[in-house]
């Protein structure tokens, strides 16, 4: 069961900042989940708001701030919002990286960048580009056939299923509250991967880790650390 820290280890450090993926891996995560947005500049910056007011010392649009303007920000006092690409030259390409884009005019910049890095080296299989803009998702599949994608839903049912394997998706992401053990069945009979989120309390994660789950997305990836 892959352990995947949301946003990075979000209950400890700063969402979506270079320390708090890091402090997921140290964790035990094998990868990590995380946002995107384009800004005005056409750079990808890992960020989860369409603002920067909740988490960073200004205020604004991400998309109408170029990169030079969101970098002169600071996230409690020390982080800087990243970019995509300067998470994936930070923390390497042994783990897995769980790519949210919140628009869908991310989708193809995103799926561009993470081709590039495959070429380098990267694993396909660890480059999942996912999101609830699901046509974004399909288009993109289909400019980059190469490109691994995840559907996010609200919940599992066999109707996302279905809708995932419409996609092209390797990987149906849900909510956790939906699970049942059926539902999983059917969807790795289908071929998809199950990773729910975002799976905070103990109990919820020992009963997904015994429907068989692929993987789990937590704040804490730490509570994780026990399943394998």
């Amino acid at each position: 069961m892959l352990k995947i820290a949301h946003r990075g280890a979000s209950a400890y450090a700063p969402e979506n900042t270079l320390t708090s993926f890091m402090r997921g891996i140290e964790m035990g995560a094998d990868g990590i989940e995380l946002d995107v947005h384009r800004c005005k500049s056409g750079e990808l910056v890992v960020i989860h708001d369409d603002t920067v007011d909740r988490t960073a010392n200004g205020k604004g649009i991400v998309a109408e701030l170029t990169l030079g303007e969101l970098q002169a920000l600071t996230i409690a006092d020390s982080e800087h919002i990243p970019t995509l690409a300067e998470v994936f030259e930070t923390l390497g390409k042994e783990i897995y990286y769980f790519v949210e884009i919140k628009h869908a005019d991310a989708a193809l910049l995103a799926a561009e960048l993470m081709q590039a890095y495959q070429m380098r080296g990267w694993p396909a299989e660890q480059l999942i580009l996912i999101s609830f803009k699901h046509a974004a998702l399909r288009h993109a599949k289909e400019i980059f056939p190469a490109l691994t994608i995840g559907a996010s839903f609200e919940k599992l049912t066999d109707a996302s299923i279905a809708q995932a394997k419409t996609l092209g998706a390797s990987a149906i992401l849900p909510h956790h509250q939906s699970y049942t053990e059926k539902y999983v069945q059917h969807a790795h009979i289908a071929g998809l991967k199950i990773i729910p989120w975002t799976v905070n309390d103990a109990k919820d994660i020992a009963r997904l880790q015994g429907l068989n789950v692929d993987g789990i997305i937590s704040d804490y990836p730490d509570r994780l650390a026990s399943y394998g």
